[in-house]
């Protein structure tokens, strides 16, 4: 098979072009990409993972989406350790990647910028899910969570498991892990 684009959708088919394969009928994927793995959209991204829209809201299939994203958030992480235990470097179209971190769990904090933001956020942010909470802050906790943080409407949602993710290296290390797995089928 071949995968035109090597960001997250890309990625996405192959991943799960893969998964349903099996050893008696072995697949080759390639993925093509003009401008290199996370190289356009997928990798200017800010690298944001929640389930929320902007406005606190939970997106459609936003619980399985997130239970996915986190799978494959602990496939990449499990993936850069043991390599990194090894003391070897990733090697994918003969490139080495250097095993370096992709997630960081730090929570995120989202400012509302005006009253109508405000409005929003409150409304739908009072539903979220137990593995990825809501919580509304005013200034004060905001400073707590971020020295020097100003909120211009006093107001913030703030997600403490969700995550930020290096949306380059997160890609290499699945891409990597992808060509380890059609080695085995």
């Amino acid at each position: 098979y071949a995968v035109l684009g090597g960001g997250f959708a890309g990625i996405s088919v192959a991943w799960h072009l893969l998964q349903h394969c099996s050893k008696t009928s072995p697949m080759c994927i390639e993925i093509y990409d003009e401008v290199g793995l996370g190289g356009g959209a997928s990798g200017v991204s800010g690298g944001l993972l929640h389930p929320y829209s902007p406005k606190g809201k939970l997106l459609w299939n936003g619980r399985e989406c997130w239970e996915e994203a986190l799978k494959l958030l602990r496939v990449a992480e499990a993936a850069v350790g043991t390599e990194s235990q090894k003391g070897e470097n990733f090697s994918a179209n003969k490139q080495q990647i250097v095993a370096e971190r992709i997630v960081w769990r730090r929570g995120i904090l989202k400012t509302a910028l005006n009253a109508k933001n405000v409005n929003d956020m409150r409304k739908s942010a009072h539903i979220s899910l137990s593995d990825c909470k809501i919580s509304h802050v005013n200034g004060i906790a905001a400073q707590e969570l971020l020295p020097g943080m100003v909120l211009p409407s006093d107001f913030a949602l703030y997600m403490p498991q969700a995550v930020n993710i290096h949306p380059e290296r997160y890609l290499k290390v699945h891409v990597n892990y992808l060509y380890a797995l059609q080695e085995i089928f």
